[in-house]
């Protein structure tokens, strides 16, 4: 079975939030794995998204191989130049993943890096982008 047939993605476009989660935990543990996974994760952004977008990121879903920390944070740099406003990803949900991530990420605070404990707070961080950039938008006319 594909990881692309357990890939769940919701889009809001009235706020371009779209929600990434899975059917099931996908655990990673090799190139061909997170080659896939990447694979799938573009195609549903490709299918649904128009223009860019703000990521809400199911991170418990995506549990990656600490030996895979880096390739799957210059993917997770790749998609967001791509697809995402600046700044405009946020990770919830405590599990080992949110460990990898934030090693990938470096230093600095959960939120500077997207980081938080549960869909609400994600929500919220994202929100405030989205009125952040609405009000510089307003102020440049």
């Amino acid at each position: 079975m594909s990881y692309c047939d357990d890939f769940i993605g919701e889009f809001d476009e009235s706020t371009k939030i779209t929600h990434i989660s899975a059917r099931r935990e996908f655990v990673v543990n090799t190139e061909e794995q997170l080659n896939e996974m990447f694979t799938c994760f573009h195609a549903l952004l490709e299918s649904n998204v128009r223009g860019r977008c703000y990521l809400l990121i199911d991170l418990p879903k995506f549990c990656i191989s600490p030996e895979l920390q880096k390739r799957y944070g210059e993917f997770v740099k790749q998609t967001v130049e791509k697809y995402g406003f600046p700044g405009g990803v946020a990770r919830y949900g405590y599990h080992l993943t949110r460990v990898t991530v934030k090693l990938c990420l470096g230093g600095g605070s959960d939120e500077a890096n997207g980081l938080f404990s549960t869909r609400a707070e994600a929500t919220e961080y994202l929100m405030k982008l989205i009125a952040d950039r609405s009000r510089a938008s307003a102020d440049m006319t």
